[in-house]
């Protein structure tokens, strides 16, 4: 029987020898299915294959290939061909060799997808740690950028650093401030709490002599030396160092034509102003007047007689009158002269004498 013809039904016409030569061809195809070298072209609407088909040559399905938990194997010498619309591949399908097509496009005949998945897992931990050192690096790099100054900040931060600077050296001078200031005040705090307060001025002045009630002031008298800067004192009153009288020397007027010199007179700038007559001045001696060593007098000519405007010197017996060229007269209004007591009974006459 001709490959891929198929049986033809029987008719009643059909002669026995038909019957025979149908039933031998039958026969002949299905010894091919039951033995080892299996048939050589097969065309079957429907075929379900329980355990394992083996094909040694080229395979083509033109339906619907399904297989159900067994093996499909398509070795390297062999090429395996699905070329209907659809191709259901369950589980245990292996693809050992050769190339598989589906549908005109062609697969390589081990697909691995263990090994993917495998694959895919590693890839995914690599970019996991990837991503974990990129999270680490970008906190590294805000921290540092955020430590840092900005182009844009650099000349204020340069110009706070400067005044920063400053401001601490500036707070460390307060602070030596501060701490001397809280000395002193500690210090006012014991004085003033040792003095009188405002507050208590009332009751302690009705407690005491009130001003209006007191008694004049009694100038202090000091018996022997009394020295000021000096204990051990020269004079009756020995000042160590500059001496600065607040009141400035005493001035006395006189218009007398003959002033005699008294105790009083000694610091004194005398005035002499008299408007008729020349005027004397006399120097007593120890024993009637006792002006002490360094008395010191000073005169100042203002007599305004047309004539008789002279203002002259003379001393007692027993008193040593000096002056340059022995001259004891002051001639020149508004010029002065000065006494000075050198000795017990020795004066010096200084000034514009002729």
């Amino acid at each position: 029987m001709a490959v891929g013809t198929k049986f033809g039904s029987l008719a009643v016409a059909n002669t026995l020898g038909q019957f025979r030569t149908d039933h031998n061809a039958l026969a002949e195809e299905l010894s091919f299915l039951a033995n080892t070298t299996g048939v050589n072209h097969a065309t079957t609407r429907i075929m379900s294959i329980k355990k394992t088909a083996n094909v040694a040559a080229n395979v083509t399905v033109t339906g619907a290939l399904n297989t159900y938990g067994g093996a499909v194997s398509a070795h390297t010498s062999a090429n395996t061909r699905f070329l209907g619309n659809d191709v259901l591949i369950e589980a245990n399908t292996k693809f050992s060799g050769g190339t598989v097509s589906i549908g005109g496009a062609t697969l390589q005949a081990t697909i691995a997808l263990g090994n993917t998945n495998a694959r895919i897992a590693t890839e995914v931990a690599r970019t996991t740690l990837v991503n974990t050192n990129l999270t680490g690096s970008n906190t590294a790099l805000r921290l540092l950028i955020a430590d840092r100054a900005q182009v844009a900040n650099v000349a204020a931060l340069a110009a706070l650093g400067n005044t920063n600077s400053r401001i601490a050296t500036e707070v460390a001078r307060t602070t030596l401030v501060n701490s001397n200031l809280t000395g002193t005040n500690t210090a006012l705090r014991l004085l003033i709490a040792d003095r009188m307060q405002v507050a208590n001025t009332t009751l302690l002045v009705n407690d005491r002599m009130q001003v209006a009630n007191a008694a004049p002031k009694v100038a202090p008298v000091f018996t022997g030396s009394v020295g000021i800067g000096n204990s051990s004192p020269a004079a009756n009153l020995h000042v160590q160092g500059t001496f600065i009288a607040a009141q400035g020397m005493p001035i006395r007027k006189s218009g007398g034509n003959n002033i005699t010199l008294a105790l009083t007179d000694n610091g004194k700038l005398i005035r002499c102003i008299n408007t008729a007559s020349a005027v004397n001045i006399h120097i007593p001696a120890y024993d009637t007047v006792g002006m002490p060593l360094g008395s010191e007098i000073s005169f100042v000519n203002e007599l305004t007689h047309a004539s008789a405007n002279t203002l002259g010197f003379s001393n007692a017996a027993g008193v040593t009158l000096l002056s340059k060229e022995l001259a004891n007269t002051v001639a020149d209004r508004f010029t002065s002269a000065t006494l000075k007591k050198l000795e017990e009974n020795t004066w010096i006459l200084i000034g514009n004498l002729t």
